[in-house]
């Protein structure tokens, strides 16, 4: 079995998330599902010189990373997260 690793923009994008989140908690925030997040991040990104575009999945890992839990929004592709741990 082959395992690929993710690109080098892949990671940038994770990168671009975890800095956002890490900078701005989402325990903080009002509560946002990953598809709002993802473009609140993406504005960050190009006001500060990162990642200007950003994948649901990118904004998932990290904010798996940072320590939150996803609570699946039912019927939908998107997540909220619980408070980090």
């Amino acid at each position: 079995m082959r395992i690929e690793l993710p690109s080098a923009h892949r990671i940038q994008e994770i990168q671009t998330a975890y800095d956002y989140i890490r900078h701005f908690p989402l325990d903080d925030q009002k509560p946002v599902d990953n598809y709002a997040l993802k473009h609140r991040i993406e504005w960050w990104g190009r006001a500060v010189g990162k990642s200007e575009s950003i994948s649901n999945g990118a904004v998932i890992v990290a904010a798996i990373l940072c320590g939150y839990s996803i609570v699946r929004e039912p019927n939908s592709p998107n997540c909220k997260f619980s408070e980090a741990s």
